[in-house]
This record gives structure tokens, C-alpha cells and sequence, in this order.
């Protein structure tokens, strides 16, 4: 945790001496609806799974699938948006495509979501502190790359997703695990408590964290 802070701090610090306070503007804009979509991207299921006792390969799948249907409708839907919210944000057409692309992060999150949870219910958490750090690592020195070549907001568009990319593959390659060809509404109306529980605790501190 340490590192990650310190990782953190040593990127945000490099990238506020670059970019202008206007390129952290117009990704703070986008930020926001990333932060809806992505707790609902979750819906608190992947969490229920660590406090159910047995999950079953079933109920890992289910969820996995779940999230990232999920995942890709909202950002369809976001997709569609991005006109709206440039005009929202009065940004000149700037957001339209910024938006489009940072929001592919919230799609290739869902597809780490059970690996994460996996390590964290077997209490191994080992790996997912080292994908965290690795992630912070490339992706920070690819942003600060990046605004140093002139690439404006686009360098934390691209921090952000390259982040996001370099976590998912080192679960992936790392965890062993991988879905079944698997889903079961049964599965998951079994977790919709837990699930609903945590989704709504989330959107609180979200809306909150975002409201300003």
C-alpha cells in the first residue's frame, strides 16, 4: 500500500508540473460518470462472492460474465453519451473522443474483477498488490512519457487505460483462473442480497466522493 501511495504521489506531482490545470479539468469531467459506471459495472457481486462460504466455479462464471455484459452495455450507452456530456462540460468537441476511449477502462477492470476477489477470498493478496504496482509502474511512466511529447489530457487518458490493461494481464497471466462457458440466474439471484447491499453502500461514498 506504501509503494502504491508513493507511486501515486510521484506520478500526480510529475504530470501537475507538465499538464495544465485545464488537461486535469477535462479528465476530471470524464472521471466522474467512469466512477458511476464502474461501481455499476460491479454491482457489489464480485464482493458477495468473498463473503459467500463455498462459491462454486458456476458462481465465479456467472458473475465474470455478468460483469462484463455489463461492462460493455454501459458503455454503449456512454458511447452514445459522449456528445452530451462534451456540451455539459462546454469542451469544444475535446471530450468526445477522451471520453470514448477512457471509458474502455471500466471494460477491461470487469475482466480482473473475480480474479481479484478470488485472491482476496484466499486471502493471497501477494498478487494483487505486485499487479497494482506493476500497473502503476508502466502506466506511470507512459503518462509522464506522454506529456512530456505534448499529448495534453490524452496522457492520463492513456495512463488510465494502460493501467487498467497492465493489471488485468498479470492476473490473468498469474492467477490461473478462467470462466466457464457458464451462467446461472439461479447463481446470481443467490448473491443479489449481499450484492445490492454493497452496490448501494458504494454509490453513497461515490456520489459523495463526486459531487462537488
Amino acid at each position: 500500500k506504501l509503494s502504491q501511495q508513493v507511486l501515486y504521489a510521484v506520478t500526480g506531482i510529475v504530470l501537475a508540473n507538465i499538464l495544465s490545470q485545464e488537461d486535469f479539468g477535462l479528465v476530471g469531467a470524464i472521471m466522474v460518470f467512469q466512477a458511476f459506471a464502474t461501481l455499476f459495472v460491479d454491482s457489489g457481486f464480485s464482493n458477495a462472492l468473498v463473503q459467500r462460504k463455498d462459491p462454486t466455479a458456476t458462481d465465479y462464471s456467472t458473475v465474470f460474465w455478468f460483469n462484463l455484459g455489463v461492462s460493455v452495455a454501459i458503455y454503449m450507452v456512454l458511447w452514445f453519451a459522449a456528445p452530451l456530456i462534451d456540451s455539459i462540460f462546454h469542451a469544444d468537441g475535446r471530450l468526445v473522443p477522451m471520453s470514448r476511449v477512457m471509458f474502455l477502462t471500466f471494460i477491461v477492470n470487469a475482466t480482473a474483477l473475480v480474479q481479484t476477489n478470488r485472491l482476496i477470498k484466499q486471502m493471497n493478496v501477494k498478487m494483487v498488490a505486485v499487479s497494482n504496482v506493476i500497473g502503476l509502474v508502466v502506466s506511470g511512466a507512459l503518462g509522464i512519457w506522454l506529456a512530456l511529447d505534448g499529448y495534453g489530457a490524452w496522457a492520463i487518458v492513456w495512463q488510465s487505460l494502460s493501467r487498467a490493461a497492465v493489471k488485468s494481464i498479470v492476473l490473468w497471466i498469474t492467477t490461473g483462473w478462467r470462466p466457464l462457458w457458464e451462467f446461472s440466474m439461479a447463481s446470481l439471484r443467490s448473491i443479489f442480497k449481499v450484492g445490492a447491499g454493497v452496490m448501494t453502500g458504494n454509490l453513497l461514498n461515490v456520489t459523495f466522493q463526486n459531487i462537488y
